[in-house]
């Protein structure tokens, strides 16, 4: 069954809806405006360099991305690292101008998706229903706070854009017009990020399944522009992996894949959790150490997915329901882990894009239900009106969450409290941004509990008890710091400073010098420091 392209909906009407689309999403996440910069925020946007630098327009187009300037990332995303050149230019980075960047994106995300679902079911509710679910739904509120994830959001627009584009020109009316403007938004969406070339296969897709012409003919009219966007990814993989291998990085699929796709019988479920019952949100989801234990209930989630798909498929096959799952499935496939990321294995922004494909399906369930029971329309309407209203509540208390580190690893170890991620990061929070150095203590003191090998903590701890004047333990927890970590330029300089000052300046010696080895950027304006350091504790010799 194949809905008709064109909407008998009157432009009146579906404009309204397309404003309260809009404005729903605006004032859902309108409290992000008082949210500061967290987490990876700080080293990829404020911190970064090229950023700051106004000639620095070449090298943020032609490199790869940079988190910090001492770590370097198989990410080739000129875009969106654009984007915040641009803000810092205009603006300086005011978080709360950069925070209405992406409330403004993600306004527009939903005025798309309210586009797109129109053209597939041509009428305004289930369209609206889809659209508000993807504006208003918590799962979403990590894509929109989070600032350095902001290809996402700009990834989502462009490969919306290239869709409509793409359904607009099913009828071969204008074939050049319709290849050109598709193959330009597709190109777009994959300099922000990498995901977006999985629009490609769903092109036919569409073309199958919206076109009222055979098959045939339907692929016939679409061959311009899928040969538009096949030469536009192969010119883009081509740079980017140029780009990549110039860097000395790039991401191996095939070591580890055994490993990982077992990994996915627990991610795969865990993804749905978000999105069926967004109760408990967190910004990192660790696998398990060992999935035996959770063997029952992984089972029990397997059954329902499978049960789930099986139903929908039987009992309402038509091109919303083909259309959500090879949405879903397309871009759900290069975030479920078969190619590693190196950030994390699963994270809620993950399925900001791919989720637009059941927010379809649940769409056409909503129709479906309007359809079969006339009688209880407004029973069916006053449900799917408060689960709307429920949603929009848990996003807004979940951006409040965002609004600093504080705030937000304070929520992810209180709902996850024998989690080291969690208190290490609270306790970092608590000494750079709280400027409490007690808590910050007590916090990285339940992380040692917790995992006593945790990376940097004991140097975080070193360096509390150096400023406090506790040299002994500052030296104990520095020492353990470059057992785990012979590297750690933070940990040897800390350490140098405290034997110094428990007189035992030949010990120092040696980790001067291999600080300044490491010769770590983010550690560049100590360096004059160290040397002037060095060199006077050599002349004592």
């Amino acid at each position: 069954m194949s809905f008709p392209v064109s909407a008998p909906a009157t432009m009146s009407r579906s404009a309204l809806w397309g404003a309260i689309v809009v404005a729903l999403a605006l004032v859902v996440y309108g409290n992000t405006l008082g949210n500061g910069f967290v987490w990876d925020d700080v080293p990829i946007i404020v911190q970064n360099p090229q950023n700051r630098d106004p000639g620095a327009l070449t090298q943020i187009l032609s490199g790869i991305d940079s988190s910090r300037v001492s770590s370097k990332t198989p990410y080739y995303r000129p875009l969106t690292r654009l984007s915040y050149w641009v803000e810092y230019q205009v603006h300086g980075l005011n978080p709360a101008l950069c925070h209405l960047a992406n409330l403004v994106l993600h306004a527009v995300n939903a005025f798309l998706v309210y586009r797109l679902a129109l053209l597939l079911f041509s009428v305004e509710l289930p369209a609206a229903f889809a659209a508000l679910l993807f504006a208003v739904h918590p799962a979403n509120a990590e894509a929109v706070n989070f600032l350095a994830t902001r290809n996402t959001l700009l990834s989502t627009f462009f490969v919306l854009a290239a869709c409509l584009c793409f359904i607009r020109g099913l009828d071969g009316a204008r074939p050049v017009r319709t290849a050109v403007l598709t193959g330009a938004f597709f190109l777009a969406g994959i300099f922000c990020k990498e995901t977006g070339l999985f629009v490609l296969p769903l092109f036919p897709v569409l073309a199958l399944t919206l076109s009222s012409a055979p098959a045939r003919q339907s692929l016939s009219r679409s061959l311009p522009v899928l040969g538009a966007c096949a030469l536009a990814a192969v010119g883009y993989l081509a740079i980017r992996q140029q780009i990549l291998s110039a860097a000395g990085v790039g991401i191996e699929i095939l070591p580890g894949l055994g490993e990982r796709l077992v990994e996915m019988l627990y991610l795969i479920p865990c993804s749905f959790l978000p999105l069926v019952w967004p109760v408990t949100l967190r910004p990192y989801y660790p696998l398990p150490e060992a999935l035996g234990p959770l063997i029952p209930w992984l089972a029990f989630a397997w059954a329902g997915i499978v049960a789930l798909v099986v139903w929908v498929l039987r009992s309402v096959r038509c091109s919303a329901t083909l259309i959500g799952l090879s949405w879903y499935l397309l871009f759900y496939l290069p975030v479920s882990g078969i190619i590693p990321i190196p950030s994390a294995p699963m994270a809620e922004r993950y399925l900001y894009l791919p989720a637009i494909g059941l927010w379809l399906i649940a769409a056409e369930l909503l129709r479906r239900a309007t359809l079969r029971f006339p009688e209880r329309k407004s029973v069916i309407l006053t449900a799917a009106l408060c689960l709307l209203l429920a949603l929009g509540l848990r996003t807004g208390l979940r951006n409040l969450d965002w609004k600093s580190d504080v705030t937000l690893f304070s929520r992810l170890a209180q709902d996850a409290p024998k989690l080291a991620f969690a208190h290490h990061n609270l306790g970092t929070a608590y000494l750079d941004q709280a400027k409490d150095p007690l808590r910050a203590q007590a916090e990285l003191e339940k992380t040692l509990a917790l995992d006593p090998r945790y990376p940097r903590t004991h140097t975080v701890l070193g360096y509390l008890q150096m400023q406090r004047q506790n040299l002994p333990a500052a030296d104990l927890h520095l020492s353990q710091a470059l057992a785990q970590d012979p590297d750690d330029a933070e940990a040897h300089y800390n350490r140098a400073v405290v034997l110094e000052q428990l007189g035992r300046q030949a010990e120092a010696i040696p980790h001067l010098v291999k600080f300044l080895a490491l010769d770590n950027p983010e550690f560049a304006g100590a360096r004059p420091e160290a040397e002037a350091k060095l060199k006077l504790l050599q002349s004592r010799r």
